[in-house]
């Protein structure tokens, strides 16, 4: 059945955000994108199809642009499928003078960010717009965002399975010769002399049986750590890419995931995170709308490598690869 067209006349759906995509999505795939941030998302029946996330915000689509609706609503060509973002307007602070944020929220939020459920649903939009490739119209200002899909280049592969170092560090030279592991630590001497000696403002009223024994317990557990054997639980794996920055392999056990992952059974025993992360050669340009030409070109060319080494690391411990904004990757 064809989508709906989008009601340009209709006073209620010019107030909202809306998102435009470059391909049509139909209800299975809004759903899916939905249930990704969104785990209470369900369909409610009406005069049109409404997606409900929360208690205050829907998604109403998905619609088709019909005439003149891509010039009215500011989007630019190529835009195939809209939907109505239904949210509260809900506002924090302004973004800080002077800075930016890759998004271009700083410029479609200047007297306030947004925060709660706005916050959850622009951030969705922005990074749905990045995935399928489109943009997102803000209602206040009619400022259109149009977020780089080139920009989302980070992957995390989430498995059950536990990938020695070892067998990292030659995924990774398997890559490049210049890999090496990171997981070498740094001798300690103890802390400086002096240290314990003296009481801090505000702690006198400690006196010095209290802070000896204090001092007695730290000197036991400190003895006890040292005789246990050492468990590792995570390390890290660096590839210099020379002029074009720095790709780093982390493992660690992660406790924090994405809905994508968290609903999977083997995700109930614990996950083991593997991220392939670009540290581009000007950090600060991962945090500005429009970066310089030398970066997004270093970025394409670590780009290759990223999705390289994240797909041998999928292929060793299986599992699912997501990028930032917790959406499947295809490796």
């Amino acid at each position: 059945m064809a989508a709906p067209v989008f009601p340009l006349e209709d006073a209620v759906a010019r107030r909202h955000h809306v998102l435009g995509l470059t391909r049509n999505v139909n209800e299975g795939e809004l759903w899916a994108l939905a249930r990704t941030r969104f785990p209470s998302a369900r369909w409610v029946d009406g005069t049109e199809r409404v997606l409900r996330v929360s208690r205050h915000s829907a998604l109403h689509g998905p619609y088709e642009p019909g005439p003149d609706v891509l010039r009215e609503v500011g989007f630019p060509r190529g835009v195939r499928c809209l939907i109505r973002v239904e949210c509260p307007r809900e506002r924090g602070e302004p973004p800080w003078p002077g800075t930016e944020d890759p998004a271009g929220l700083w410029r479609a939020f200047p007297e306030g960010l947004p925060v709660r459920d706005e916050e959850r649903l622009v951030d969705w939009a922005v990074g749905v717009a990045r995935y399928v490739g489109g943009s997102v119209r803000i209602a206040d200002r009619a400022v259109t965002l149009t977020p780089d899909p080139d920009s989302s280049i980070d992957v995390t592969v989430y498995s059950d399975a536990w990938l020695e170092p070892e067998r990292g560090l030659a995924l990774a030279r398997g890559l490049s010769s210049r890999a090496r592991l990171t997981t070498e630590g740094a001798a300690w001497n103890g802390p400086p002399s002096g240290v314990g000696e003296h009481a801090f403002p505000g702690t006198e009223v400690i006196d010095d049986n209290l802070r000896r024994q204090l001092h007695a317990e730290a000197a036991a557990f400190d003895t006890w750590a040292l005789a246990m054997p050492d468990v590792l639980d995570g390390y890290g794996v660096e590839l210099d890419l020379g002029m074009d920055g720095l790709l780093c392999l982390e493992a660690t056990s992660d406790r924090e995931l994405p809905l994508l992952v968290a609903n999977e059974p083997w995700a109930k025993e614990g996950v083991i995170a593997y991220r392939v992360r670009w540290v581009p050669p000007e950090l600060e340009e991962l945090y500005v709308e429009k970066p310089s030409m030398p970066h997004r070109v270093a970025r394409g060319r670590a780009k290759e490598i990223v999705h390289r080494l994240a797909r041998a690391v999928h292929e060793a411990v299986g599992g699912i690869a997501a990028n930032d904004d917790g959406f499947p990757v295809l490796l």
